[in-house]
């Protein structure tokens, strides 16, 4: 019996040992199936997120950053693979799309209501894998731990948030899609608690019952007009914001309607409308409302906002002050290629990266901006310009570097890496109180040249206002589809008419449009189809479909200052600014153009007064100098100096280019104050026609004054400050290497040092 329980004894301890050895390997098992599992998964979520990096913009082929292509080695084999691997992963997550969806059908909608749908099959597979790393980055152990942290704290701070950096922390590692409404609110109601204790609970509630009063007045005539041409613009590609029937479009009109009594000193701004309709895939109505009254009140300084941008111009200064620290080679790769960094940074202050980074990204970028402010704008600007400089200095025309710039910055899908490199490489950056300084500083300089225009602005505006009593012409053009119709615009500073006009052979009309503006109408333009573009004193430019005598406006943007002359060429539409900036909208005949969109250019700091096409480049008058520049790359490729006159002493006398004409022969320009008319081929004067020698009705000599230039076929027709009309025959001779001359009589003769042309005066008469 001991012997039986001896051995008895000795098998259980041999079978505990290898239930023990069991057990272990099914541990080891067990954790090695876990670690296999975790791997795949990292191989899953770092393989989808490599083929996210197969995205460019073939900014060689297209116009347009818009365009996205991608290109797959092996792509029916990637195909294969992200399909199957989506197919997984809607049993994790039905609300993925099918790749059917995405291609054959084109109605799927995601989880913020846009309509996603695609041509080409490579860029569809793109949206899945960007859907895919969602999901496995959520499925962490990180994340999940990452989640329950948000939810405990929550819970602990009685959804208070009064430990900043705690919250900092969180918000920088990631805010959970489904709590990011809860945190939204709390952070935004934290910063505009002292404004709802002022005007009560239901202030939201009265501001949009106000029905008659002077507010509702002035909103209706300042800012209703140009809100109702922006809701439809505001997310067109969302279910929520597709027709006026929406409840997504009458909500935004609700909330913008409601901030502009609220606060009537800044009203509406455009860019307002995206800001509010993003907001609103996230929060309700009136938590809509005061996101935007954070926003404009409590984030940013109310100089942000005013007709100048005072606010948004100064924090453009303090971030090439950064540049120039921390990106010495990009600031002065700019600085080679004469382009202005706020051409391309200062919306993605005023709009908060909207538009300009990939929604997802864009979203991280706000989560931080309601936590922190505005310090993370330049954090995250930084990091961008940095991120992307290695393709910016690959470049080096103007036109090549602002694209390249908007389309990479379009492809910052990595905002994992963007926030290490925002928050973790950056040290040291500056502190708060330092951006505060120089934002001061910048704000006071820029407040006194303002200052210093306001003034002036006055001044003149007193000294034409007598003037612009009655109705003066400005602007006359010609119809580019009929020949023989053209266009006059008249009018003064509050009153502005267009006039369209038929010349034939047997009678010719002239009537009055069925538009009428309530200022005055600088510069019109026109393209096939009878669509003319306008720009108008209020600084806005007006797009018309012109159909008879009948006009329908197709949309109208408000730009940074007023659009002293349009021009369009090759789906292309270019305004010469009086601040003296050239703006481009790029494919305006097939999209509405967005304030976001506009590649800004500055030129000079005095107005540009004259624009032309000569060839391939754009000829710009500012002051007295011309600045020639590519319209492929706009890249500057000369300036030089038109002289008035030369003073008794040898040295020219400059003033102001007032007219400027192309021609066959070259381009012909005048300055103000001057009665010489001259020629100039590339950079170079090679013709001076002088009429001071010129005699009207048989007088003697006296000064004249040239105020208008215009060459139609070989004849050049001239109009004075004294109301006279002269028109030239210009007649080709031999090549003539003779002396010149300025003996201008009814038939006279002229041999410059390239051309010899001889005028025949066919018409002189007192207008």
């Amino acid at each position: 019996l001991a012997n039986r329980n001896k051995f008895l004894n000795s098998e259980v301890i041999r079978l505990l040992k290898r239930c023990a050895a069991q057990q272990n390997q099914t541990f080891r098992l067990k954790q090695l199936n876990e670690n296999l599992i975790e791997n795949l998964n990292n191989f899953k979520r770092e393989y989808v997120f490599l083929l996210q990096g197969c995205i460019k913009i073939p900014l060689d082929e297209q116009q347009s950053v818009d365009v996205l292509q991608v290109k797959l080695l092996g792509g029916h084999i990637h195909k294969r693979r992200v399909v199957s691997l989506l197919n997984e992963a809607r049993a994790i997550d039905p609300t993925l799309p099918t790749f059917e969806s995405l291609t054959l059908f084109g109605n799927y909608v995601d989880i913020f209501g846009f309509q996603r749908s695609f041509d080409d099959e490579e860029l569809a597979l793109h949206y899945i894998c960007t859907q895919l790393y969602e999901l496995y980055l959520e499925c962490t152990p990180a994340q999940l731990q990452h989640r329950i942290a948000w939810k405990r704290y929550l819970h602990d701070c009685n959804h208070q948030f009064s430990n900043r950096r705690e919250v900092r922390t969180l918000i920088r590692t990631g805010v959970p899609g489904n709590l990011r409404p809860i945190i939204w609110k709390l952070l935004i109601h934290q910063q505009v608690l002292d404004i709802k204790k002022k005007f009560g609970k239901y202030y939201f509630r009265d501001l949009c019952n106000i029905r008659g009063s002077l507010d509702e007045t002035e909103y209706r005539d300042n800012h209703q007009k140009q809100i109702t041409l922006d809701l439809l613009r505001t997310l067109p590609g969302n279910i929520h914001f597709m027709s006026p029937t929406c409840k997504g479009i009458q909500q935004l009109e609700q909330v913008l309607r409601a901030f502009c009594l609220h606060n009537p000193i800044i009203g509406y701004c455009q860019g307002m409308n995206f800001i509010a309709g993003t907001a609103m895939l996230f929060l309700g109505v009136e938590d809509t409302f005061w996101f935007l009254v954070a926003v404009t009140e409590k984030y940013f300084d109310k100089s942000y906002f005013d007709y100048a941008l005072t606010g948004a111009q100064a924090d453009q200064e303090v971030l090439k002050e950064l540049v120039a620290r921390r990106l010495p080679r990009l600031a002065a790769h700019l600085d080679h290629c004469g382009i202005d960094l706020a051409t391309v940074t200062l919306n993605w202050f005023l709009a908060l990266f909207y538009d300009a980074v990939p929604f997802q990204t864009m979203i991280r970028i706000w989560d931080c901006f309601l936590s922190d402010g505005t310090k993370i704008l330049f954090r995250f600007a930084l990091a961008i310009l940095s991120i992307h400089e290695k393709e910016v200095l690959q470049r080096n025309d103007t036109i090549s570097v602002i694209k390249i710039l908007k389309a990479s910055v379009r492809l910052t899908y990595d905002y994992e890496g963007l926030f290490n490199l925002a928050f973790d490489d950056m040290h040291p950056f500056p502190s708060r109180s330092e951006i505060e300084h120089k934002q001061k500083w910048y704000l006071n300089l820029l407040r006194e040249r303002l200052n210093r225009k306001e003034q002036l602005r006055k001044v003149f505006t007193s000294i034409t206002m007598e003037r612009s009593r009655f109705p003066t012409i400005e602007v006359v053009t010609f119809s580019v589809d009929q020949e023989g119709i053209g266009y006059i615009c008249a009018g003064h500073q509050t009153k502005g008419i267009i006039v369209r006009f038929s010349l034939t052979n047997k009678i010719s009309t002239m009537d009055k449009l069925d538009i009428e503006f309530d200022c005055k109408i600088f510069s019109m333009t026109l393209r096939k189809g009878e669509i003319a573009y306008i720009s108008l004193l209020s600084g806005s430019i007006v797009a018309l479909q012109i159909k008879d005598m009948k006009s329908e406006v197709l949309w109208e943007l408000k730009i940074p200052d007023i659009a002293l002359k349009l021009l369009y060429n090759d789906k292309l539409l270019y305004a010469a600014l009086a601040n003296g900036v050239l703006t481009v909208f790029e494919n305006v005949n097939e999209v509405v153009p967005n304030v976001i969109e506009m590649l800004n250019l500055p030129i000079s700091t005095a107005p540009i007064m004259e624009m032309n096409v000569i060839d391939d480049t754009l000829w710009l008058a500012t002051a007295c100098k011309v600045t020639i520049i590519s319209m492929k790359s706009l890249t500057t490729l000369r300036k030089f100096y038109v002289a008035s006159s030369i003073s008794g002493h040898g040295s020219a006398m400059f003033e102001k280019i007032r007219s400027m004409c192309p021609s066959s022969y070259g381009v012909w320009i005048t300055t103000a104050h001057s009665q010489v008319l001259q020629l100039w081929k590339d950079h170079e004067c090679i013709l001076i026609l002088d009429l001071g020698k010129e005699q009207y009705n048989n007088a003697p000599q006296r000064p004249t004054e040239i105020t208008s230039v215009m060459c139609v076929r070989e004849q050049l027709w001239i109009g004075t400050v004294d109301g006279y009309l002269l028109i030239y025959h210009i007649i080709p001779e031999q090549y003539q290497q003779t002396t010149n001359t300025t003996d201008f009589t009814d038939s006279s003769k002229f041999a410059g040092n390239i051309y010899s042309l001889s005028f025949k005066k066919i018409l002189k008469k007192n207008i």
